[in-house]
């Protein structure tokens, strides 16, 4: 089998546009019935339609996971980790609401000129830089 018929998109597309997933009753590799781009969004439809369901047990459980004393450091472990990766990554909100501050230009005013968002951004790095240098030396 080559090619297979995604019954979502009614597409025929190879086999290797389509995820792989072991059978446990089978005990080999089997080929999902949705294709890749049609499994993601039919999985998220799906989530979406089960949350919206069991809305009030999903928050009583996100809510006794996060008092779990055991949990609360994986939970700070995480958000320290995200902290540290968005910091140095510098996403172009985060340089366009800087640039709102430090001029009278609004944001659609700095969203006509990316060159302008990119440079900021690099001005930013390069302060980052300059500021951790200095404190190696000390």
């Amino acid at each position: 089998m080559k090619t297979k018929t995604c019954p979502i998109c009614k597409i025929e597309k190879s086999v290797s546009e389509f995820s792989q997933y072991f059978s446990k009753e089978r005990g080999k590799m089997r080929v999902q019935n949705y294709c890749k781009i049609c499994q993601r969004y039919e999985s998220n439809r799906r989530m979406k339609i089960y949350y919206k369901k069991n809305i009030e047990q999903r928050k009583a459980y996100a809510k006794q996971y996060r008092e779990n004393p055991a949990n609360q450091l994986k939970i700070e472990k995480w958000t320290k980790a995200g902290k540290i990766r968005r910091r140095k990554e510098i996403k172009d909100n985060y340089a366009v609401e800087l640039l709102k501050q430090r001029t009278k230009l609004t944001a659609k005013d700095i969203r006509k000129y990316p060159e302008l968002i990119e440079t900021y951004r690099l001005q930013l790095k390069l302060k980052r830089k300059l500021r951790e240098q200095n404190k190696s030396k000390i």
